[in-house]
């Protein structure tokens, strides 16, 4: 096909899902009650997608995963 490589399965739908709440230690405290953070992705050599949560109070990060395979 000309250069042009073959993608996955088509996915044809997307539907929304339920909000994600996470509760993730911490060593940096806030008047709050929380820590504030920003998100940080990056796609690995693997091809595999990375989640991040950076503090923006300190040096706190957090890397979220989540399972995409049916049936998890």
């Amino acid at each position: 096909m000309g250069g042009r490589r073959e993608r996955g399965p088509a996915y044809t739908e997307l539907g929304e899902e339920t909000p994600v709440v996470k509760v993730l230690a911490a060593e940096e405290k806030s008047e709050e009650g929380y820590v504030p953070v920003k998100f940080r992705s990056k796609i690995t050599e693997l091809g595999v997608f990375e989640l991040w949560c950076v503090s923006e109070i300190g040096a706190g990060q957090w890397k979220l995963e989540f399972s995409v395979r049916e049936g998890e």
